[in-house]
């Protein structure tokens, strides 16, 4: 996350603000979670079994061409190895709710794939590359 990066988590997450209540009810419409296995591998040691959602244990689909050698046991984990698994795997497990897709490699696949709707992104850092297409660059400034 690099240095001062837990401290969004804290505003985010545990803080007085009020946007706090804002991200946790937009989080409470989430009915699962697809990331890549780079953000995978750099967040299993804080998420646990419980995943990204902590408490919430919001099911977590993972694009990856391999499944780790340790999972956490009865952790929400899923591994599949496409993202057009991926989305179907989240459509089932999230049934009526929202699909929550992160990760620069696997949210540019989406935006690059047919079935992705109203891409918003929620926090990102200026003048970083956040989505890399064939021949073009998005970027934030």
């Amino acid at each position: 996350m690099g240095e001062g990066g837990e401290r969004l988590h804290d505003w985010g997450f545990n803080s007085d603000d009020p946007r706090d209540r804002a991200i946790m009810e937009w989080y409470a419409r989430i009915g699962a979670n697809i990331f890549g296995r780079t953000g995978y591998d750099h967040s299993i040691l804080n998420w646990g079994a419980d995943g990204p959602t902590g408490a919430a244990r919001i099911p977590t689909v993972i694009v990856s061409h391999s499944v780790p050698g340790h999972i956490p046991d009865g952790g929400v984990y899923t591994f599949v190895d496409s993202i057009e698994a991926a989305f179907e795997t989240a459509k089932q497990l999230a049934g009526d709710k929202g699909i929550y897709i992160t990760g620069a490699d696997v949210a540019g696949q989406f935006l690059n794939w047919r079935n992705l709707d109203s891409p918003r992104p929620c926090a990102v850092r200026q003048r970083h590359t956040i989505v890399r297409r064939p021949g073009r660059r998005a970027h934030l400034a």
